[in-house]
């Protein structure tokens, strides 16, 4: 299978290297800074451009196209593609509707629910992917991909449920990974480093995982101990960013377990 990748971020890296290793052929990457292309082809292969017409006419004989680029850039590379273009076209947004791509004879939508760092490794087999495609044609391109992936964590989805489940994935991943970085900030002057919390953060997404997570919520709010979030409060009062936001996520705590 040949394919070419639009973007050169986390997500694109990762794909495409995952792709190379199960054996897939890459045409052409494009970004556009011709360096950060460049970059990603030296990995993967294929013509690093930074022009979309020469994107188009590298990967017009491509298999399979894969938009991974900013959901506020696809649909202006969708709106430059040539109204002839043959190969099946995938994006791999978790929040950007399928119709998107709507005047492309075949194409669908590979979400791959996982954060991705360049400089991290993902074992792609445990990643699940929520797909989507408008033709038997796409549907089969989209499966030889998470086959040459090593996937088998394979689920087919609505634009507006695939929404939702990123909705959960930015609640569930990257408001959490803000909390660290908050509850880092709290423990500033204290002599106590982040890596401290580390039996703390592991026990509690153990017990998430094993039961609906509001069975499990401990805390102050849960319990109404407001003697305890009181001097919490005090101890805030020269971060105001960080008592609002104590006292929103106390009341829907304690809103929510009651």
């Amino acid at each position: 299978m040949t394919f070419a990748i639009a973007g050169s971020g986390n997500v694109a890296t990762h794909l495409s290297v995952a792709l190379v290793k199960g054996g897939a052929e890459c045409v052409s990457v494009y970004s556009r800074s011709l360096a950060h292309a460049r970059v990603l082809a030296e990995k993967v292969g294929g013509e690093a451009v930074d022009e979309l017409s020469a994107f188009f006419e590298c990967a017009s004989d491509a298999d399979v196209v894969i938009l991974s680029i900013t959901d506020n850039a696809i649909p202006e590379v969708v709106e430059e593609l040539p109204g002839d273009f043959s190969p099946v076209v995938l994006h791999t947004s978790g929040s950007t509707p399928m119709d998107v791509l709507g005047d492309i004879p075949d194409h669908g939508v590979l979400y791959p629910m996982q954060t991705f760092s360049k400089d991290r490794d993902v074992v792609m087999s445990e990643v699940p992917f929520f797909v989507e495609y408008n033709t038997v044609h796409a549907a089969d391109l989209i499966h030889q991909v998470t086959d040459l992936l090593g996937t088998d964590k394979v689920q087919e989805l609505s634009s507006e449920n695939r929404m939702r489940v990123h909705l959960a994935a930015v609640f569930g991943c990257n408001f959490v990974n803000h909390f660290y970085a908050l509850a880092d900030e709290c423990l500033e002057g204290t002599g106590v480093p982040f890596e401290a919390l580390t039996p703390l953060l592991r026990e509690t997404l153990r017990k998430a995982l094993l039961a609906p997570p509001a069975q499990v919520q401990t805390g102050p709010a849960v319990r109404n101990d407001t003697l305890t979030m009181d001097r919490h409060l005090k101890l805030l009062e020269k971060q105001p960013h960080l008592a609002q936001l104590y006292k929103i996520l106390s009341a829907s705590i304690h809103e929510y377990n009651h």
